[in-house]
This record gives structure tokens, sequence and C-alpha cells, in this order.
């Protein structure tokens, strides 16, 4: 009799469960979805992102990252090269980039959202900006880009913000090999096991990128 009190009981909760696991599989979908199917509305990003640039708090930085997916879509809605051209091409850029290296997060994770969707030469641009940031903040650097390195298969083949720089650097090894070798420094300051197995990689990469550059 108890086994069969039992079993009465559960079955009168097994719809319960079945609502509660149904709830929890929509709720998880519906937040996959947000990062990885959203629309992506060139419209609104160009709105939002001139309320950044015209007063880049991070709130407004904030706006502007959640409107971009962390893996490429095919949803997208607007003129994709018009707004780009409008970041890209605008003064507004160099606040961008300004905040970046004054080490604003969200804002050094709209540079990781625009190498998604951004053209090869823009692509370049974004490069070198985060690049920078490994000098002055290499926490920063390896905390985000190990975020980004999980999460989108985009940046598992993208090493350029490691070791890419400008181009006053091409003509001039001995600087180039500097520069480099300076951002190994900085990364080896990051302590923390959690990033280890990233920073280790960036800085095999950075070893490579010296080597290739040959003796001077």
């Amino acid at each position: 009799m108890f086994i069969y009190f039992v079993h009465k009981k559960r079955m009168r909760l097994s719809p319960l469960v079945v609502i509660c696991c149904t709830i929890f599989l929509v709720c998880s979908c519906f937040a996959d979805g947000i990062l990885k199917d959203q629309l992506l509305d060139w419209d609104r990003i160009r709105i939002a992102y001139d309320k950044y640039s015209a007063y880049p708090i991070s709130e407004n930085a904030k706006v502007v990252l959640d409107l971009f997916p962390i893996e490429s879509t095919n949803t997208e809605k607007g003129n994709r090269e018009h707004v780009l051209d409008h970041i890209f091409l605008s003064d507004s850029f160099m606040i961008l980039e300004n905040e970046i290296l004054a080490g604003e997060r969200n804002s050094v994770e709209i540079a990781f959202r625009l190498l998604i969707c951004s053209d090869a030469g823009y692509s370049e641009r974004l490069y070198l900006t985060i690049g920078k940031l490994i000098r002055i903040n290499p926490r920063l650097f390896i905390e985000v880009y190990s975020w980004y390195l999980n999460q989108s298969p985009y940046f598992k083949r993208a090493e350029q913000p490691v070791y890419m720089v400008n181009e006053a650097y091409f003509q001039r090894i001995s600087a180039h090999k500097y520069e480099l070798e300076m951002r190994i420094k900085a990364l080896e300051r990051v302590t923390d096991q959690i990033f280890l197995v990233t920073r280790e990689a960036c800085i095999k990469r950075l070893r490579k990128a010296i080597k290739e550059l040959g003796a001077t």
C-alpha cells in the first residue's frame, strides 16, 4: 500500500515536473537565441552607436553590445555596409578606440562583436586596436579573449589580435620584435589560473611571430 501511495504521488507530481522542465528548456533556448540567433538590426545599431559615441559611458556601450550576436547570423535588417562605413570611417571610431584602451569592458567587447560581422579591411583595424590593449591591460585582454574563444567559433581561428601590429613596424624589424616581446612580458603578468591556457597559447603565437621575423 505504501509503495502504491508513493507511486500515485509521483504520478501526481509528474505533470508539474514536466511543466518545470519545459519552462526551463524554453527559457534556455530563448536566452541562447538572444546571443546567437537574434536579429542583427543595423538601423538600431547605428542609433545606439551614435548615442554611445556622443556620450561613451559604460551603460551606452552595453546597449550597443547587446545588439550584436556572438556568432555570425543570416538574420539581418538594414544596410550593413552603410553602418559599418559610418562606424569605421567617421571620427567616432577614435572614441571607441579610446574607450577600449582605457579598459572599458563593454567597449572592448563591442570590438570583438564587430570582428564577427566586419569585412577584412575593417577587421584589420579592430585587430590593431585590440592588440594595443595587451601591453596596457593584459588581464582584460586575456579575460575577454578567453571568453570569446569559448563562445564563438570565429575566434578559434582568429589569432590576429594577439600579434598584429601596424605598418610602421614593417620596415623596422627590431622595433617589431620589441613590440611583440613587450606583449609577452605583459601577458606573463597575468597569473590567474583560469586564464593560463589562453595566456600560454597567446605567448606561443607571439614567439612564433618573432621567429618568423628572422634574425636582425
